[in-house]
């Protein structure tokens, strides 16, 4: 196919640069043809990225992977790196799922609506609460869960057999107990939806007694609750559907559980991929920046095993 190229340009009664206009050739290519390059042409010689993943460290994702199908890619790599296993991209883990057919598929929401929603600089500013229902054995059980709105945390949750204020009333108390807040002047916002028994007057008294702003989010829109209505989906999702508990006795373990999980070692998107207890205690900072330099030590390593491979 060179040579024919060749030859029809220098045998055209016009110039070399008109003719490679004709035929839809670079100038300069044509000149690197007669020049430099032989008329032979040469299959592509790949090139070996010095960034390129090593074949051990893709065998560690792909074998992390099978044995935590329940996890997502960004999750996999926040897991890889603390359990000190492979220190790559979040992209890196994507890309090498994909390969082995290991994602899995996105189920998108409904479009959310703009809403109001608090913005605390520090823990235990706002807590938002919630409940939702536990099937266990065909009977409804009510999980009530207290989040802080700042770290991600669950500060407090029950799971029991009714729901009114007095259940309600119940979780707010241990919470305000176990994290010091019953003498301290200034105590957590708290923010919740309409239900009744969060509207319940006796409720609303004994808060404002015990010095606790509550703030309601607007009628139908749980997007004002957006944070926890995301964990009570999570909780649901990986833990209880699963779970088919025989008692609530099971119930309360496994939740437990998948909150102890969820609070010190699932990464969250939001808070720059760190757990809720590190936002909570103040050091996700210090776990980022040790993050990096793990990343930027892999990354020198990687480059030059892929260096000797080359030579």
């Amino acid at each position: 196919m060179k040579q024919e190229l060749m030859e029809a340009i220098e045998a055209a009664p016009f110039s070399a640069l008109q003719a490679c206009k004709v035929l839809g050739l670079s100038a300069d290519r044509f000149y690197r043809w007669r020049t430099r390059e032989s008329l032979v042409d040469k299959p592509p010689i790949a090139k070996l990225s010095p960034h390129k993943l090593l074949e051990e460290e893709k065998e560690e994702i792909v074998s992390y992977s099978l044995e935590h199908p329940e996890q997502r890619h960004r999750e996999l790599w926040y897991n890889l790196a603390r359990e000190e296993k492979v220190h790559v991209s979040p992209s890196s883990v994507y890309r090498v799922l994909k390969s082995e057919d290991l994602v899995p598929p996105h189920v998108f929401g409904k479009p959310r609506r703009d809403k109001v929603k608090p913005d605390p600089k520090a823990p235990h500013e706002d807590w938002m609460i919630d409940i939702t229902y536990i099937p266990i054995q065909a009977v409804d059980w009510y999980l009530i869960v207290l989040l802080d709105v700042y770290s991600r945390y669950i500060v407090g949750w029950e799971l029991l057999s009714s729901m009114t204020w007095r259940e309600i009333q119940q979780v707010v108390d241990f919470a305000i107990e176990d994290w010091g807040f019953r003498d301290s002047a200034k105590k957590p916002r708290l923010h919740n939806d309409n239900g009744s028994q969060l509207k319940a007057k006796k409720l609303r008294q004994w808060l404002r007694e015990l010095g606790v702003l509550q703030d309601f989010s607007r009628p139908k829109v749980p997007e004002d609750l957006a944070i926890l209505e995301r964990f009570m989906r999570t909780v649901k999702q990986e833990e209880v559907y699963p779970g088919e508990y025989p008692d609530q006795y099971e119930a309360r373990d496994g939740i437990g559980r998948f909150i102890g999980y969820y609070n010190h070692r699932r990464p969250h998107q939001s808070l720059g991929y760190v757990t809720p207890y590190d936002m909570l205690i103040g050091r996700a900072e210090e776990v980022i920046q040790q993050r990096k330099k793990k990343h930027i030590s892999a990354q020198q390593r990687r480059k030059e095993i892929n260096r000797r491979m080359a030579d």
